[in-house]
Parts: structure tokens; C-alpha cells; sequence
């Protein structure tokens, strides 16, 4: 499982006869983890079709996906992701395989403690 953040923006700059940009970017990767979830007896994948169900427990307090695109070219992103990948004993010459799948992540809403007709 990953999650990552992406975020960039242009800074500009004008003085009385200069112009400058800046592009800035912000990238950082909250989640990687990685689970052994079957392994095959004798370590062989006989040909054919398998499925492996599994499951994950996600941690509390993750944002929600985000995808924005601004003006003046900024752009933010929160982005997750599962990958699966079958890794082949050492000493083989088996090519790896994986499939990769992204995830909409929807942050729990927080708690409202007030009923909106009160304070209305």
C-alpha cells in the first residue's frame, strides 16, 4: 500500500523592470507497507487463474483523495495505491509479475456534537 502527496505551485516575483517564476514543488509519501499474503506450496504457480482474497486494515486519520488543478499552474494531490507483486524464488528465471490499482480514500467526517437547529 501507498499513499503519497504531490503539491506545486509558481511563486512569481516583479520588481520595476524584472519578472521571475518559481516553480516549487512538495512531495511526500505517508504510507509504504508491504505484507506476504500467500505463498504457493513448493513455491510453484502451476498455470491457470487464481484468485487470492485478502484484506488491510487502513490507519485512522488519512486525508481524502484529492486531484486540483488551479490557477497560475498550481496543483495539489493526494494519491493512494495497492500494488500486488508475485516474487519469484531467488535463483529463477521467472519474470515477476504485479498489478497496481489506485484507491479513493473518503476522510471519515468529524464528529458534530451540536444539532444545526440549535444554533440556528
Amino acid at each position: 500500500i501507498k499513499g503519497k502527496e504531490k503539491i506545486r505551485w509558481d511563486r512569481r516575483r516583479t520588481t520595476t523592470d524584472t519578472f521571475e517564476t518559481e516553480r516549487v514543488w512538495k512531495s511526500d509519501e505517508p504510507i509504504f507497507k508491504i505484507f506476504e499474503i500467500y505463498q504457493f506450496e513448493d513455491a510453484v504457480a502451476l498455470p491457470g487463474q487464481y484468485t487470492i482474497p485478502f484484506s488491510i486494515l487502513i490507519p485512522n486519520g488519512l486525508p481524502s483523495s484529492v486531484y486540483y488543478s488551479g490557477r497560475s499552474n498550481s496543483k495539489a494531490v493526494i494519491d493512494y495505491s495497492i500494488k500486488a507483486i508475485m516474487r519469484q524464488p531467488k535463483g529463477t528465471m521467472a519474470k515477476e509479475m504485479s498489478f497496481k490499482s489506485s484507491l479513493t480514500m473518503l476522510e471519515e467526517p468529524p464528529h458534530i456534537s451540536q444539532s444545526i437547529s440549535d444554533s440556528v
